[in-house]
């Protein structure tokens, strides 16, 4: 039975591919969406995939997300006055708002191509917004557990008869630091992960993603090791 891992090239997905219990081949789904940093999580992914016994990669590419509005000629209310979106640039807000919902979709439909009921994405427990691009408002409720629940009831309806695709959610009782402790409990080599926004070489250490990491890291109390490639140490 394969599962398949949602998978960005960041941490959140490396330990949620290690902590599934498995049985049978891991499939880790990488979408390129147009985001600047694609090139550089999908060498992550692929670096994590070698570490990972009966792993895969499989690509796929969704170039009309954050694209709908210049195909219409409306300007996105992400991106002030201009509809105009390439590749490689930030996704407008409220593109970037609805990016999950694109991606278990995308996931849903790869289990059902390749022969599994199994799709696994890195939700944890808290809402960071830091990790796609905008701000959450502080004491914004954490919709993550009543979204999958719904999400699962229609995928049963869609295939009453017991035999669908679940969507599960293994780090969603767990922040950002917790998880990053779980991955070092697992050996889930971290130097295989990406969370900056950017790509190339290294990490560049200042967007948000990657204060965001480094802020995990020091509550977590462990050393990045990515630190000294643009990646601040965890103190």
């Amino acid at each position: 039975m394969r599962t398949i891992v949602l998978s960005g090239g960041g941490i959140k997905s490396a330990v949620a591919a290690r902590a599934v219990e498995r049985a049978g081949e891991r499939v880790l789904l990488h979408a390129d969406f147009g985001q600047a940093a694609a090139a550089a999580e999908r060498r992550a992914v692929e670096g994590l995939a070698g570490t990972l016994p009966e792993t895969r990669v499989v690509p796929i590419e969704l170039s009309h997300v954050g694209g709908l509005s210049k195909a219409w000629g409306i300007a996105s209310p992400g991106r002030r006055g201009s509809s105009e979106r390439t590749a490689g640039t930030p996704l407008p807000v409220n593109a970037a708002r609805g990016l999950v919902f694109t991606l278990l979709s995308a996931g849903v439909q790869a289990a059902v191509q390749l022969g599994s009921r199994r799709v696994v994405i890195g939700l944890s427990r808290l809402v960071d917004g830091a990790h796609v691009g905008w701000p959450v408002p502080a004491g914004r409720p954490d919709g993550h557990r009543e979204m999958l629940h719904a999400l699962n009831i229609m995928l049963v309806a869609m295939r009453p008869a017991g035999d669908g695709v679940q969507v599960e959610a293994p780090l969603l009782d767990l922040c950002y630091a917790e998880i990053i402790k779980l991955g070092v409990h697992l050996g889930v080599s971290l130097e295989h992960t990406w969370s900056c926004g950017q790509s190339g070489s290294d990490p560049c250490g200042t967007c948000p993603r990657c204060r965001a990491r480094s802020a995990a890291f020091v509550e977590a109390r462990l050393v990045d090791p990515m630190a000294g490639a643009g990646v601040p140490a965890g103190r």
